[in-house]
């Protein structure tokens, strides 16, 4: 995540899985949250939930996806005008 996109880039495992490299501006991010887990649909592990202004949803595994999800929403919530206070955050 920089201050002016966030971006996806699958480990070894998950390219295996079939996990491909996403991004998107966050200019056209409207919102992110928390999926609860689903043991038939690919696991234990919650998962980030990211809306994009085309309506679209895409579910992504990673470390701690609360903070993540925060972080997200404060960025678009601010606006392209003081996200390089939070570029490379994570």
């Amino acid at each position: 995540m920089t201050g002016e996109r966030l971006a996806y880039v699958p480990g070894p495992s998950s390219t295996a899985g079939g996990g491909v490299l996403w991004e998107a501006g966050l200019d056209q991010v409207s919102s992110a949250r928390v999926a609860w887990s689903d043991p038939w649909g690919g696991g234990w592990r919650r998962r980030l939930v990211v809306r994009t202004s085309d309506r679209r949803t895409d579910y992504f595994v990673v470390w701690h996806p609360r903070k993540v999800a925060g972080l997200v929403n404060g960025l678009v919530a601010q606006g392209a005008g003081d996200r390089a206070q939070l570029s490379g955050w994570c």
